[in-house]
């Protein structure tokens, strides 16, 4: 339902009040879809440093440029010399 919502945004900008619906609905998603981590998970977050709780797709890119810094310091050293 959603995605029909803001296809009928793109599609007719001139309704502007179906900007307030697509919100609403974009909430109701969130609300249905979400699950909140489970105690027994956030204690295993806790004792484990390497582990995260990724919220959104920021977050989620963020642990992954770290990781793949970490990976490029272990393969190439703190300050890679290049060989031409």
């Amino acid at each position: 339902m959603y995605q029909e919502i803001k296809r009928l945004t793109k599609e007719f900008p001139e309704f502007t009040w179906m900007n307030g619906v697509l919100l609403e609905a974009q909430i109701k998603r969130r609300r249905n879809t979400w699950h909140p981590p489970t105690s027994s998970e956030i204690f295993e977050l806790l004792s484990n440093t390497e582990k995260r709780f990724v919220q959104d797709a920021n977050e989620l890119l963020n642990v992954l440029l770290e990781s793949i810094q970490e990976l490029q310091i272990e393969l190439q050293g703190q300050n890679p010399s290049v060989n031409w």
